[in-house]
C-alpha cells in the first residue's frame, strides 16, 4: 500500500485546472465506467474531453447522451497517439494539467485527482502509481515508483495513466512521436526528463486503474523493439546495447513465463504467490480502495 502523500502548499490562486482526456474507438462496453469515474471526481476546476475515432458500435450514442457533462469530437484518426496529440491541441489553457485515461481505465476513487494534484506542489510534471488489474483473472497489483533519466534507459515506470502534466510541457518537449505506434509515451517521458527546466515530482498515490489486455501487452515483442529504437535515439549506441541485453535476459524470459503460465492456467496462482512474497495482502487493491 502506498504511503500517504506529504502535505503540500499549492501555489496561490486556488487548485490548478485539470483536463482529463479519453481517446476511444469502439469501446461501448467499457467506456461507461471510465466516464462515471471522471464525472465523480471531487477536484475542481476539471474538464473532460473525449476524442472518438469514428466509432461504429454505439460509443457515439453514449457520448451524445452525456453531452453537457463532457465535450467530445468524433473523426477518423491515425491511431491512439495521433488522437492524443489532437486532444492536446484542443486544450487552450497552458497551465492546465492534462491526464490521459483510456476507455478501459478508471480513477480508483472520487478524490484520486485531488490527492495526486494536491501532492504535486505545482510541479510541471507530476507522476504517481498505477493499479494494473486483470479482470478475467481477478488480480490487481500496484506498479510504478520514482523515475529518473538513468532508470528510463532500461525500464518504463511512467506510462501516461500515471502522469499529470501541464499543457505547456508539450510546447517545450513536443507531442507524441507518431513513428512509435506503441511506445510513443515512453519516448515522450524520456524527452521530458532530458529537459531539466521542466519541474517534476513523484506522488506515492494511486490515481487510476488500468485494465489488462491492451495493445502494448498483446504486442509486447514489438513494444520491446520500439523501446530499443527509442533508447538508441535518446541515449546512444552503448545504452541501446545495454537495453538489448536487458530485454534478452529479463524481459523476454519474463514474457515467455507469463505466456506459459497462462497456457496451463497457472497465471493467477503465480500472481497471488508473488503478491504474498512481496507482502501485499491478496485483497488489497490500492491505497485509495
Amino acid at each position: 500500500m502506498a504511503a500517504p502523500s506529504p502535505i503540500v502548499t499549492l501555489p496561490p490562486g486556488g487548485p490548478p485546472h485539470v483536463t482529463v482526456i479519453t481517446v476511444v474507438r469502439n469501446a461501448r462496453a467499457t467506456l461507461p465506467a471510465t466516464i462515471e469515474s471522471v464525472l465523480a471526481q471531487t477536484h475542481r476546476p476539471l474538464d473532460y474531453l473525449v476524442l472518438d475515432g469514428a466509432s461504429t458500435d454505439g460509443t457515439l450514442d453514449l457520448l451524445r447522451a452525456r453531452e453537457g457533462s463532457l465535450r467530445f469530437e468524433s473523426a477518423p484518426d491515425a491511431g491512439i497517439y495521433d488522437a492524443m496529440n489532437r486532444a492536446i491541441a484542443r486544450v487552450e489553457r497552458r497551465d492546465s494539467y492534462l491526464f490521459f485515461l483510456n476507455a478501459d481505465d478508471r480513477f480508483v476513487a472520487p478524490d484520486a485527482v485531488a490527492r495526486v494534484v494536491g501532492g504535486g506542489g505545482g510541479a510541471d510534471f507530476v507522476h504517481c502509481l498505477l493499479e494494473w488489474r486483470d479482470d478475467a483473472l481477478r488480480t490487481r497489483e500496484i506498479v510504478g515508483g520514482p523515475v529518473s533519466l538513468a532508470r528510463l534507459r532500461l525500464q518504463n515506470r511512467c506510462g501516461h495513466q500515471m502522469i499529470f502534466c501541464r499543457r505547456s510541457v508539450f510546447d517545450a518537449a513536443g507531442g507524441f512521436d507518431l513513428r512509435f505506434a506503441i511506445a510513443a509515451d515512453y519516448d515522450w517521458v524520456i524527452r521530458v526528463f532530458q529537459r531539466p527546466e521542466i519541474t517534476k515530482r513523484f506522488v506515492p498515490e494511486v490515481a487510476a486503474s488500468m485494465g489488462a489486455g491492451g495493445v502494448s501487452e498483446r504486442r509486447y515483442v514489438r513494444l520491446l523493439r520500439e523501446r530499443g529504437r527509442i533508447v538508441r535515439e535518446r541515449f546512444g549506441a552503448q545504452a541501446a546495447a545495454e537495453f538489448a541485453l536487458f530485454a534478452g535476459a529479463v524481459e523476454m524470459p519474463r514474457l515467455a513465463l507469463r505466456r506459459l503460465l497462462g497456457a496451463v492456467g497457472m497465471l493467477r496462482a503465480a500472481r497471488l504467490v508473488r503478491r504474498a512474497v512481496r507482502g501485499t495482502p491478496p485483497g488489497t487493491q490500492s491505497s485509495a480502495s
